[in-house]
């Protein structure tokens, strides 16, 4: 199932059916749109574990990670947050993972692995225009806590590309 929200909404508008057993929140969005906002009110509304790619990475790799060229640390830090997702929805306990999910290949394969340990994935899409985007990148460069990674504005344009909102049936529910 997915959900769409936009950034404005407040997450606690998200209308969820009700659900018994564990689930998975693919949070997806473009970098700037609001996702660990929505993340965090879902988590705590969802009594689930919240996993936000960026606040591990900057943990882990602070302000350098970008500069890393023997490995990828995002896709290194999202091998260790999926094996503490698995854990948790196999315990029983609802997870929520803050990445992005920019490409549809990649909410396919986490849906196919949250059914096969028996939870239920859910897609919430946060939609945002890309100049709010870029505005919100710009005021966290400025503040710079310890979720945030710095983000190069002149790069969203070419991520801007790359993102696939999802589309079609992968939508199948929406929520504004």
């Amino acid at each position: 199932m997915t959900l769409k929200t936009t950034s404005h909404t407040d997450p606690s508008s998200l209308s969820l059916p009700i659900h018994f057993g564990p689930q998975l929140f693919l949070i997806c969005g473009f970098i700037g749109s609001g996702k660990t906002t929505i993340s965090l009110e879902l988590a705590d509304r969802e009594k689930a574990v919240r996993l936000t790619l960026d606040e591990w990475v900057n943990k882990l790799y602070g302000a350098e990670a970008s500069k890393i060229t023997e490995f990828d640390p995002q896709e290194r830090v999202k091998e260790v947050m999926w094996q503490v997702a698995e854990g948790c929805l196999r315990l029983g306990t609802s997870v929520v993972l803050d990445w992005g999910f920019w490409a549809q290949r990649e909410r396919d394969t986490y849906r196919k692995m949250a059914e096969a340990i028996g939870a239920t994935p859910k897609l919430i899409f946060v939609d945002c225009c890309k100049q709010q985007c870029l505005e919100r990148v710009l005021q966290r460069n400025l503040a710079c806590d310890e979720r945030s990674v710095i983000i190069n504005p002149d790069e969203l344009e070419l991520w801007w590309r790359v993102f696939e909102p999802p589309l079609g049936e992968e939508c199948d529910k929406k929520s504004t």
